[in-house]
């Protein structure tokens, strides 16, 4: 059985935006539907296989404290709950947590709740979204990290699985649709410019500042060609 988390983009922006203005670290509810499809996928022997995958459609999200809606003992609390996301042709799917400058790994505390909230759900797929910030070296560039994982339950009790997300807009055109990619070559160099130019040491003397500059364009150029040349094993690899 495959399970695939769907967002769309202004629900997904408006949770973005939450956490990038909140001064602290946040948690909350995730409603929206529950529905599930059968394909049948043919293989290279042309044999035939009848498949399940069931969506969860994340439609909005309700911020709440710790604690709020369960127990020092992480045991959720059934009044507190339907209290804070009452019906509205939506039902609870998932529960997310944003912390700053944290990987983003299930702690002990967030599989302990996200599975409580699953029984509470009666073994329904649950959905745990994890999300961070993080900075490059000199802070010019800001990114928000996030990972969605889903809680299923098999015979040997819950488990915790990584999930794909799919992001979509409002349209129905397919090309309105969008797409979150891995972490690119090019993004693991973010600050190089700046490392290169605080190793090389500036002179007043103007002889000696053009060796500086010519050093500098040395090494981007290495940097450069280091970088193609991780881009194109990627490629090769995809």
């Amino acid at each position: 059985m495959n399970v695939q988390v769907s967002i769309s983009g202004p629900v997904f922006a408006q949770l973005l935006h939450q956490h990038a203005i909140s001064p602290n670290n946040q948690e909350g509810l995730l409603l929206g539907e529950v529905s599930e499809r059968r394909f049948n996928q043919i293989n290279d022997q042309a044999a035939v296989n009848e498949l399940n995958e069931i969506i969860l459609k994340i439609c909005s999200f309700v911020p709440c404290e710790a604690y709020e809606v369960y127990t020092t003992m992480l045991e959720i609390m059934g009044e507190a709950l339907n209290a804070m996301a009452p019906n509205r042709g939506t039902q609870l799917i998932g529960y997310y947590c944003f912390r700053r400058n944290l990987p983003l790994t299930a702690t002990f505390r967030e599989r302990r709740i996200a599975n409580a909230f699953a029984r509470f759900c009666r073994g329904a797929p649950f959905v745990l979204g994890l999300f961070s910030t993080t900075f490059n070296e000199n802070f010019s560039i800001h990114s928000m990290e996030h990972s969605f994982q889903t809680v299923t339950y098999t015979q040997d009790g819950p488990k915790l699985g990584p999930a794909s997300l799919r992001v979509v807009n409002l349209g129905e055109d397919a090309r309105q649709e969008y797409r979150t990619l891995p972490g690119s070559a090019a993004s693991l160099q973010q600050g190089t410019f700046s490392k290169l130019v605080n190793n090389i040491h500036y002179s007043r003397r103007e002889d000696n500042n053009v060796r500086v500059l010519d050093k500098l364009h040395e090494s981007l150029q290495e940097k450069l060609l280091d970088l193609s040349r991780e881009i194109t094993e990627t490629l090769q690899v995809i």
